[in-house]
């Protein structure tokens, strides 16, 4: 660890620190020195400095109460390696010159989306507040710690379920980070993930277990001196290293970032049924049916991550989206949703935002705020992404590798078209009924 001047000369300010409040100041600049080896086999070149050292975060710390609170964080600018930002060969497995016009739509989607939640790069990390370790371009959370003392609880979250995902899909990159540290979940048995599904927010969650004597990984994380085990440095460079240096680790993210993408849209509005005059019979209207451009899931994209009920609600879409759609006049039950233009979805963008920032109308006069928290913002950095740059990644001034937006089909504003499909087709899933 050195101090926050990242002068090397001089000499570390503390060393082998191990719990998440240990250092207990936002200062230094934290390095790591990893004697494992573990992760050079697929380690990119920019992953050490000249003299061996792992540059890895800082310690976002505050006392409050006299108590010290926070934990370990990274940020783009300061911390993440070149290697490291999401691009298509990193969460697709292929260049942006292969990807078809459903994959870079759904690449551009989830990409604005991780632009605000993660920057943009899969080793910006947090792990300072009641979320224990936050990853991944949506920021997955592996615990929720609530409450304190003899109130406490912790609950196993979204991160834990794309855990469990890679124990499945990626054996090596599960038993890397989790099974050869002693955390990690039961077996599989027939072929079931290890994930439980939330049908009213329609999201996956999962509790880590830690590893007993007998082998078995059987202990539920239950108490928050067990949680705070996974806010520890040492779980932060896990993490972080995972982030930076296992293709296995982000590929899998390509699947987990659309699985949210068709939970979102494949859930049914209100229980009403539309005709399809593709299929030739009715079927239930979906959200995917009454939002289709990249910039209006975008945006149910970024408010589902930040607060699954504002977005869907007991399987179906929330009170929010069913008000956007009246204020944009396109409410009535004869509605066919395949005939809205461009402008349709235009009036649906605009109040979907109104109804964000403002509060939705219960009846006339009266709103209801849907969301309080620092987000409520975004539905307008995602009108205007790409927004500015200068808090991502490389150069000087830094910017995307995928490279300026006037130069590049990546980065040129989200679409208001309604002809528009998502890469969601796949064995699993089959065709989504709303494309």
């Amino acid at each position: 660890m050195r101090s926050g001047s990242y002068d090397f000369a001089e000499p570390p300010v503390q060393q082998n620190i191990w719990g998440a409040r240990e250092l207990a100041s936002r200062g230094p600049r934290v390095f790591a020195v990893d004697f494992s080896d573990r992760f050079d086999a697929t380690a990119p070149a920019d992953f050490r400095d000249a003299n061996g050292r792992i540059v890895l975060g800082y310690a976002n710390v505050a006392r409050r109460n006299n108590r010290l609170i926070g934990g370990p964080a990274s940020q783009a600018i300061n911390h993440s390696l070149v290697s490291a930002e999401i691009l298509p060969d990193s969460l697709v497995g292929k260049p942006w010159s292969l990807l078809d016009k459903a994959e870079t739509a759904t690449f551009r989607v989830v990409r604005a989306v991780a632009d605000l939640e993660c920057s943009g790069v899969f080793d910006s990390l947090n792990a300072y507040d009641n979320a224990v370790i936050s990853v991944g371009p949506y920021h997955h959370i592996l615990l929720l710690q609530s409450g304190r003392g003899r109130r406490a609880r912790i609950t196993g979250a979204e991160l834990g379920a794309y855990l469990a995902y890679l124990q499945k899909t990626e054996p090596a990159s599960y038993d890397g980070l989790l099974a050869a540290n002693g955390a990690g979940f039961k077996p599989v048995v027939n072929g079931r993930i290890n994930w439980q599904r939330d049908n009213a927010a329609r999201v996956y969650n999962a509790m880590i277990k830690l590893q007993g004597a007998d082998g078995a990984f059987a202990k539920p994380v239950s108490t928050l001196g067990l949680s705070e085990h996974f806010r520890g440095w040492h779980w932060f460079y896990r993490f972080s290293c995972a982030a930076r240096t296992d293709p296995g680790f982000r590929l899998g993210y390509w699947f987990m970032t659309r699985l949210r993408l068709w939970d979102i849209l494949g859930a049914e509005w209100d229980g009403r049924s539309m005709e399809d005059d593709r299929i030739m019979q009715t079927r239930p209207m979906m959200v995917g049916d009454v939002f289709r451009s990249e910039l209006a899931v975008a945006i149910l994209l970024r408010y589902h991550v930040s607060a699954p009920g504002m977005i869907i609600r007991r399987g179906q879409a929330a009170p929010l989206l069913r008000w956007a759609l009246r204020k944009a006049g396109l409410d009535g039950h004869t509605a066919r949703p395949r005939d809205w233009t461009t402008e349709n979805e235009s009036r649906l963008i605009a109040h979907l935002r109104d109804g964000i920032e403002n509060g939705y109308e219960v009846r006339p006069g009266v709103r209801v705020r849907a969301l309080k928290n620092w987000t409520k913002g975004h539905a307008g950095d995602l009108i205007d992404w790409p927004i500015s740059q200068n808090y991502l990644y490389t150069g000087n001034p830094p910017r995307s590798r995928l490279g300026p937006a006037s130069d590049n089909e990546a980065l040129r504003r989200l679409s208001h078209d309604r002809e528009f499909g998502f890469s969601l087709h796949s064995p699993e899933w089959g065709t989504p009924p709303w494309e």
